[in-house]
């Protein structure tokens, strides 16, 4: 990881603390921000009943020495249509991932399938 990563990787940490969210899928539990977004941007209309509502943002790799519960980084069975529960009980399905290797972050492109 060079220093500009690990610089980035610090600021993600501490946007988790203020303002993240715990995701779980079959593939397991793991935290991440939401980005919201608003659904009336044509850019983010994918085609007829797909629209994309917010993108979740997770690490790539976890920190070293990592002991959070739920971990930090995305596990590895989370793919296109995946489906994703946050801690406040609104369900998500995984429309498109954007896996840029230079990132610290892996991008998950997601529809709102139910709101509690």
């Amino acid at each position: 990881m060079t220093v500009a990563q690990s610089l980035r990787t610090d600021g993600f940490l501490k946007s988790l603390e203020l303002r993240g969210f715990t995701l779980t899928s079959d593939s397991g539990a793991f935290q991440a921000l939401i980005a919201w977004q608003p659904s009336d941007l044509p850019q983010f209309d994918l085609g007829p009943g797909e629209m994309i509502h917010g993108v979740v943002h997770a690490l790539r790799e976890a920190p070293q020495f990592d002991l959070s519960d739920p971990p930090l980084a995305l596990p590895t069975g989370i793919k296109e249509q995946s489906i994703l529960t946050d801690n406040t009980g609104r369900v998500w399905r995984v429309l498109y991932i954007e896996n840029n290797p230079v990132n610290i972050a892996i991008l998950l492109y997601c529809q709102l399938e139910r709101v509690p």
